[in-house]
């Protein structure tokens, strides 16, 4: 049996362009294609401080004595200036008060610590060493920076005492002291 040739003509046609279209198709990879994007964020400057628990000092128990404590805040801030640290009173007028009318003295520094006869003070100092009283609710500068902190933060301890001078009665009570620890980027 043989075939006509018209058939195999169309046969020999039909595999010739299955063949072109097969490595048009199946032939090389084509070129790979892009499209770029840019994808951006941008970050603020920044600053956190800490809360650090309240400070309970130990009790006096009569004339010529005096307690401390301290407290540590950790700043961090991305600020490539720094930052600025202050302290305040949170309340006018003395610092240390029992809510009855009865307070401590602020300390008179900068100083070293001491209390003289006849009256009681409150103060604080970065160093534990040198001492200041407060200023009613006025800020006052603890520490200033000129660069950003490290990943951990950047830590200040304040020093706080209070005292009873020699001969000096302070009325009995639980005094308290609302003190403020800001901590601002430098402009």
């Amino acid at each position: 049996m043989r075939l006509p040739a018209k058939i195999l003509l169309l046969g020999a046609v039909s595999l010739l362009v299955f063949l072109v279209l097969s490595s048009v198709s199946f032939g090389a990879a084509p070129s790979p294609v892009s499209d770029p994007v840019n994808v951006n964020v941008n970050v603020g400057d920044f600053i956190a401080i800490d809360n650090p628990s309240n400070l309970q000092l130990p009790d006096i128990i009569g004339d010529n004595m005096s307690v401390g404590g301290n407290v540590t805040w950790n700043v961090k801030t991305n600020n490539a200036t720094g930052y600025n640290l202050q302290i305040a009173s949170a309340q006018p007028g003395a610092a240390m008060t029992d809510g009855a009318g009865n307070s401590f003295a602020d300390f008179s520094g900068p100083a070293a610590w001491s209390v003289a006869g006849n009256t009681s003070a409150f103060g604080w100092s970065t160093d534990n060493a040198t001492f200041n009283g407060f200023s009613g609710i006025s800020k006052l500068p603890v520490k200033t920076t000129s660069s950003a902190t490290p990943d951990g933060g950047d830590s200040t301890t304040l020093y706080f005492k209070a005292g009873v001078g020699a001969g000096h009665i302070q009325p009995a009570g639980a005094y308290t002291a609302n003190v403020t620890v800001t901590a601002t980027v430098q402009p």
